[in-house]
């Protein structure tokens, strides 16, 4: 028995792990806040679809719209440590800005392109479900957009429903390698680059509360900035202590009912409806700082919560989240074709709901180990004995093996990010 569980061990590493996980360097939580990221996100989806099987007032229900709520709080975590991993890649040394955007674009298109060709086929098999234009003109147009990543940060409706966050993503991209050369952040005290990414927080959030065209999760980003800042310049993870993490961990879950409210129960919190403010900002706000605190305890070497997302099944659910994440929802959309017109909403669907939730995951797993194993290994994962032979310019961020346990930080500077930090999926 025990040899069977050995050899099936190994086969789920050979898929599921990218790395030497005895490697300090690794940052076994990172991967494992990514799964957390990936079982919000499903919450939210599942909701969607299949809380027709729960009657509107009934516990059933009323978990699942509070799982759904607090659900699309995974796609700002997984902006967070974006906004960690690239701040610190740029920060390593020079950097090659069109050799890194080359990398960037080679991490993210296969397996978006791939996932894209399948929506799209599967649009003429289903008029129903069809966002594409009739008139060839204007879906040529409409598809060169969703190939552009435009949807998201312009008011363009995607093909593939999460692909609005890849348009958040690929603007940071875009965007921070040139505002630290532009300005010489890498020359400027530790102390002034906080107060600039705090000042920036500010000033756009308060945009975004009178603004007409509310972009506020960008500021997800800076919250990834400025946890880099904490851990590499100041060292704050090396000082924790485990009333910090608990801490931290209470706080994340005071966040979520705080949000529920916030986005389903605004009466209980009549001061956030004025006209004219956007409440979502209200709720982004709140995970900034909350996410910031929990993703801090996470790395600190004495973190219980660092022992607990370092578990070896989510560590791996994080490693394929980005396939998981693009072809999790056209899953779940055959699944509830399917199973919404043989179990209709009925006495029995409350017990429909509850089953579909593990077994309809379990699914979502499948398909995207397949997209994992055959799209994005073969063609955007660089392993991490090829990523140390290219130059730092030409790395691609492919796993979440940035590191974890905090050193002195170096006087009035930068710690040198290690080689695994130039690993980050997504």
């Amino acid at each position: 028995m025990s040899s069977t569980s050995a050899r099936l061990r190994e086969g789920l590493a050979n898929i599921y792990e990218l790395g030497d996980t005895r490697n300090p360097q690794r940052n076994l939580p990172m991967e494992g806040l990514r799964g957390l990221a990936v079982m919000l996100v499903f919450f939210a989806h599942y909701h969607s679809l299949f809380s027709v099987w729960a009657e509107p007032g009934s516990p059933t229900f009323a978990i699942s719209n509070f799982l759904g709520t607090i659900g699309m709080a995974g796609v700002d975590l997984f902006f967070v440590l974006s906004g960690y991993l690239i701040y610190g890649l740029i920060f390593k040394k020079p950097l090659r800005y069109a050799s890194f955007i080359k990398r960037r674009m080679q991490r993210i298109y296969p397996t978006f392109l791939f996932v894209l060709a399948i929506y799209i086929g599967l649009s003429g098999l289903f008029p129903n479900e069809n966002r594409i234009p009739a008139e060839p003109l204007s879906a040529v147009f409409y598809i060169l957009q969703n190939i552009l990543l435009l949807p998201g940060l312009l008011a363009v409706k995607p093909i593939i429903t999460v692909a609005w966050s890849l348009s958040y993503e690929f603007f940071y991209y875009l965007f921070i390698p040139f505002l630290v050369v532009a300005l010489g952040m890498k020359r400027w005290a530790p102390s002034l680059r906080v107060l600039f990414f705090l000042a920036l927080t500010v000033l756009y959030t308060a945009y975004c509360l009178v603004g007409s065209h509310p972009r506020s999760h960008l500021i997800m980003f800076i919250s990834g900035i400025l946890l880099f800042e904490a851990m590499h310049t100041y060292g704050l993870t090396a000082r924790s202590t485990p009333r910090f993490d608990y801490l931290a961990l209470l706080i994340l879950l005071l966040t979520f009912p705080f949000i529920y409210i916030v986005t389903e129960r605004t009466d209980l919190l009549p001061f956030l409806r004025p006209v004219g403010v956007d409440k979502e900002t209200y709720r982004v706000v709140v995970l900034y700082i909350s996410f910031w605190l929990f993703t801090l305890a996470c790395f600190s070497s004495r973190s219980l919560l660092k022992r607990m997302f370092s578990w070896t099944p989510l560590r791996w659910l994080g490693n394929m989240s980005y396939s998981w994440y693009l072809i999790h929802g056209l899953t779940l959309k055959g699944l509830a074709l399917v199973m919404l017109r043989l179990i209709p909403p009925s006495s029995i669907s409350p017990l429909a709901f509850w089953i579909g939730l593990p077994v309809f995951f379990l699914l979502t797993l499948v398909s995207s180990t397949v997209l994992f194993i055959f799209v994005e290994k073969r063609f955007s994962i660089v392993s991490p004995a090829a990523a140390s032979q290219r130059a730092e310019g030409e790395a691609v961020p492919t796993t979440e093996g940035a590191r974890a346990t905090a050193q002195p930080p170096l006087s009035g500077g930068w710690q040198a990010v290690p080689e695994s930090e130039r690993l980050a999926n997504k």
